[in-house]
């Protein structure tokens, strides 16, 4: 499993780097689309989009634990499956929240 979180990391790492650039050419794509092809046949921003490494696109990100690797049932927000979140909130790792009981 350690092979999936560190995947995962990579993957989030590349997609970080690459962010500012893939939104400006999709951006520079719709506006392009939206107000008609130019001569710019060569310099489309597919051509651009396609240089890109294949994880630079967000949405290959998939939400995965970052203790386990576990993909199903996965807080997005602490990146933590409901497992480990139950784990942690029992032990009190996670700040501002305790285990209820009644």
């Amino acid at each position: 499993m350690k092979k999936l979180v560190r995947k995962d990391k990579l993957r989030r790492d590349i997609v970080a780097r690459y962010e500012l650039r893939y939104r400006l050419f999709k951006v520079l794509q719709f506006e392009l689309a939206k107000g008609g092809r130019s001569n710019l046949s060569l310099l489309t921003p597919a051509f651009f989009l396609d240089a890109l490494p294949k994880d630079a696109s967000i949405v290959r990100l998939r939400n995965r634990c970052s203790v386990t690797g576990r993909g199903n049932a996965v807080f997005s927000f602490f990146h933590l499956s409901r497992i480990q979140f139950r784990e942690f909130a029992h032990f009190g790792l996670i700040t501002g929240l305790c285990k209820a009981s009644w």
